[in-house]
């Protein structure tokens, strides 16, 4: 293991001489739970892999960080694999992930979480709050006020709960996601100035006092995607993940309101 930066590091397990399947970044805050860190270990990778994680940065930052810092390999990982540390996918993942989207030329491919919306004051689950799955269609936009409606797919989802599905998206979660690093690639030959990914809820412009795009990180990098290369995101429901805990003050707490070391 090699040290990138302090809290940034890098890890491989491949010969320099052969190709990089994957790329697997992981996103924390210093704090995980035994759960998620036994699911990591016992994940399923290729042969040929690079692990990437990077801590205490805001997630478009993070994300940001990560991207650049694969993207300067050279021998550059053939796919990036997000894993957020609230998310527990199946062993299988990675593998089956790529498995279907090489099967269907699929670049961007999510498996499936669902959000949980944890009231602020302990931590519990909100009282007759609908779980939204980790994937959205776009409504409607006003581009000069930075405004993009999206609509999780809560009704349109369920007749393919139970079945081995591919749905075409506009919007993913980036929790448990698999991309093309050809993407990235893309997306800074359509425009080099921007960022793969950018917060950008509450925000304005530095140079022009614009309203940034009222969206997040993961939804940000999915309107590049569908607006400047023409490509949708896919939502995989074979993968489905478990969703342990979000963020609550500042601080990571389960469902039972009882903070997660």
């Amino acid at each position: 293991m090699s040290h990138r930066r302090k809290k940034n590091m890098k890890e491989e397990n491949v010969d320099q001489k052969e190709p990089i399947v994957v790329a697997l970044c992981v996103i924390h805050q210093n704090t995980v739970s035994f759960r998620w860190a036994e699911r990591l270990r016992r994940l399923e990778l290729p042969f040929r892999y690079l692990i990437c994680n990077t801590s205490s940065l805001l997630y478009d930052t993070a994300r940001e960080f990560l991207v650049r810092m694969v993207l300067k390999e050279t021998n550059l990982p053939e796919w990036v694999f997000f894993l957020d540390s609230d998310i527990l996918p199946p062993f299988n993942a990675i593998p089956r992930l790529i498995e279907i989207a090489k099967a269907r030329n699929i670049p961007v491919l999510s498996g499936l979480y669902w959000f949980k919306r944890l009231g602020a004051s302990n931590g519990t689950l909100e009282e007759d709050y609908t779980p939204r799955p980790s994937a959205s269609i776009k409504i409607s936009e006003d581009l000069d006020k930075g405004s993009i409606i999206y609509n999780f797919i809560v009704d349109d989802i369920k007749p393919y709960l139970n079945k081995n599905m591919v749905l075409k998206v506009d919007a993913v979660g980036t929790g448990c996601l698999l991309i093309k690093t050809d993407i990235f690639k893309k997306l800074d030959a359509s425009n080099p100035n921007k960022p793969f990914f950018q917060y950008g809820v509450g925000r304005r412009d530095e140079n022009t006092g614009k309203p940034l795009l009222q969206v997040t990180e993961d939804f940000y990098f999915c309107y590049r995607l569908v607006t400047e290369l023409g490509i949708h995101p896919y939502l995989s429901t074979e993968i489905k993940c478990e969703h342990l805990f979000e963020p609550v003050g500042g601080s990571r707490r389960g469902e039972d309101g009882k903070l997660v070391l």
